[in-house]
């Protein structure tokens, strides 16, 4: 079940009073999701698993061009906090197999062959674990309320 908690408030606040809440939930889910990067944990606060190949300081961050495509969009009552980073040949997104996790098998040969710094690696399948860097903790939820609360009340 869900509530659509916007169009119930939506013949009660004035339309500069709505807006103003969906950009400052919207500013506010994007920091969200900026922070859990820089925290390298998922939105319940679970520590990502680290990298096996490399330092583990900037998980997700190596290029910052995944980071740098995070961004908040308002479509009508949606706010919508996300990427669209780079798509796969598989017609996955790197942001998709980042949250979720995914398996990579090769294809047209019995091994997937890739280097790690100067080492051949050959692989049957490489498994990547889900990240999760969005979504939204109970705590999260209380902030976007708080927010609307602050905004009503002027």
């Amino acid at each position: 079940m869900s509530i659509d908690y916007v169009s119930m408030i939506d013949g009660i606040l004035s339309p500069k009073k709505l807006t103003e809440i969906k950009k400052q939930i919207g500013d506010k889910m994007l920091k969200d999701t900026q922070d859990n990067f820089k925290r390298q944990q998922s939105p319940d606060g679970v520590p990502w698993r680290t990298l096996r190949y490399r330092d583990s300081v900037n998980i997700l961050r190596k290029t910052g061009s995944f980071y740098a495509s995070l961004k908040t969009q308002i479509d009508g009552d949606i706010i919508k906090t996300g990427s669209d980073y780079g798509i796969l040949p598989s017609g996955k997104s790197i942001a998709g197999v980042h949250q979720y996790g995914a398996t990579i098998y090769p294809k047209n040969k019995p091994y997937l062959v890739f280097r790690i710094g100067n080492k051949l690696i050959r692989a049957k399948k490489v498994t990547i674990p889900a990240r999760p860097w969005i979504g939204m903790s109970q705590s999260m939820i209380e902030s976007y309320v708080k927010i609307a609360k602050n905004v009503i009340k002027g």
